[in-house]
């Protein structure tokens, strides 16, 4: 692996993280590669009769892998964020596609048909 910083969950919003996951699948065999951070915090609160019932807190980070290997594709997510789970995460993403079906229309949109606004 390349650059991989340590664990954290910061790293699903960061560029450099998420592009040496691409780089990385790419290397593995893959011919395309996609891949979303997701950062999640959530606060929930209750109140009965104007008591405080319940106060939840909740925390979620992951980034989500598809890897393209020609007309086949799959789609991981995952949680760790150690370089062992991220090399597992993508070394599986590459396999599974390998031994998917084929789908005359997977793959990425052309460059000149996305929008870079």
């Amino acid at each position: 692996m390349s650059t991989i910083p340590p664990s954290s969950s910061l790293l699903v919003s960061d560029e450099n993280f998420l592009h040496d996951v691409i780089v990385n699948a790419l290397r593995a065999g893959a011919t395309d590669a996609a891949v979303v951070g997701s950062e999640t915090r959530a606060l929930s609160t209750s109140v009965r009769n104007g008591a405080l019932q319940d106060v939840q807190h909740a925390e979620d980070a992951s980034i989500t892998l598809t890897a393209f290997v020609n007309k086949r594709k799959a789609t991981l997510r995952g949680n760790h964020f150690s370089r062992a789970a991220i090399a597992e995460l993508i070394d599986c993403a590459v396999r599974m596609a390998t031994t998917a079906p084929e789908d005359a229309y997977c793959g990425l949109a052309p460059r000149d048909l996305v929008f870079n606004g």
